[in-house]
């Protein structure tokens, strides 16, 4: 969980969902707060790895825990298209012939401030 405008995460655990963007999280000194989804953050620790190593400060504590559903991951090698083997390779010796874009610009003119003065 992200809190106070630091770099530092604290872990804790969801313990209620308020609405569709908001939770509460149990942190691990006791305190409860309510956090929107964008201050959380979730971790590869497994809760029983999580109690095993905490053991000695949480002996009789049970941890609730609440899985956000996250979007199915689709893989890169099917958002891209397959490509046929016997495609023609861009020759890099010629160059196009493309005509050299003008940009039009605004007429340029002394700032009236700057008037009385020679530059």
């Amino acid at each position: 969980m992200f809190q106070q405008n630091r770099e530092i995460w604290e872990f804790g655990y969801v313990t209620e969902r308020l609405g569709s963007r908001h939770y509460l999280v149990k942190i691990d000194s006791g305190r409860i707060i309510k956090r929107h989804i964008n201050q959380l953050c979730s971790t590869r620790v497994t809760h029983r790895d999580f109690k095993e190593s905490h053991s000695q400060k949480h002996s009789n504590a049970t941890y609730v825990t609440f899985d956000v559903p996250r979007l199915p991951s689709r893989s890169v090698e099917e958002e891209l298209p397959e490509m046929p083997n016997n495609a023609p390779t861009p020759n890099r010796d010629q160059k196009p012939d493309l005509p050299i874009l003008r940009r039009s610009e605004r007429a340029k003119r002394q700032p009236v401030f700057l008037r009385d003065y020679e530059l």
